[in-house]
């Protein structure tokens, strides 16, 4: 049997999840896209379900509040384990950036959420138009962690700064903090495949572990 992970992020980072797996050369580890949801509700198992690939044997859903299910597995999911973030920038930059930036009023965005920045407006419940507004209540500043993953990033941040009116500034964060943690669960799905195998126990399962990742 081949064994393969998928991990699932929102789409507001999974280029960066995808571009770290394959900067990692991993043949049997790929990312999903899971839509938006910030502020909403969590992630229920259907919507899990319809996510994941069949081939996936081991899922990982990376994410805050909304990414977590509230009830166990449904019978024959797929074994699932879910890290949660006490925040989404978490995956790409450092704790002190991070709430530094926010402290001083900045709006985070990554280049994923940029590549199709007029498409998240809409989810969150704007036209680009009225986008101004909402954003002059609550921020200062428009940040880019800058991933390096898509080079038109600063064109996008350029329109969106245009868009909303707001001073927008670039802080280059790379792929690197995002590479050391998929490489840690990567690791440890390896060894537990590893000690099953030596074992000869791949028995059908279920379950949910829950960490928090600092």
């Amino acid at each position: 049997m081949s064994h393969k992970l998928c991990f699932l992020a929102c789409r507001s980072l999974h280029n960066e999840v995808a571009a770290a797996i394959a900067a990692e050369q991993w043949q049997d580890v790929f990312a999903g896209a899971v839509p938006n949801r910030c502020e909403r509700q969590p992630i229920t198992w259907d919507a899990l379900a319809a996510l994941a690939p069949q081939d996936a044997t081991q899922v990982i859903v990376l994410g805050k509040s909304c990414m977590r299910t509230t009830d166990e597995a449904p019978p024959g999911f797929k074994p699932t384990r879910f890290i949660p973030l006490e925040n989404c920038f978490h995956l790409v930059a450092g704790t002190q950036l991070v709430t530094e930036a926010i402290r001083a009023g900045g709006y985070l965005i990554t280049p994923s959420w940029l590549a199709n920045w007029r498409e998240r407006l809409k989810e969150m419940g704007f036209e680009p138009e009225q986008a101004g507004n909402f954003f002059h209540g609550f921020a200062k500043e428009l940040v880019l962690l800058d991933t390096g993953t898509d080079p038109c990033a600063q064109t996008h941040l350029a329109e969106l700064q245009e868009c909303v009116q707001l001073h927008a500034r670039r802080i280059a964060v790379g792929l690197d903090y995002l590479r050391l943690l998929l490489a840690r669960l990567v690791t440890e799905w390896r060894l537990e495949l590893t000690q099953k195998k030596n074992a000869g126990y791949f028995p059908p399962q279920q379950f949910r572990v829950v960490e928090r990742v600092q």
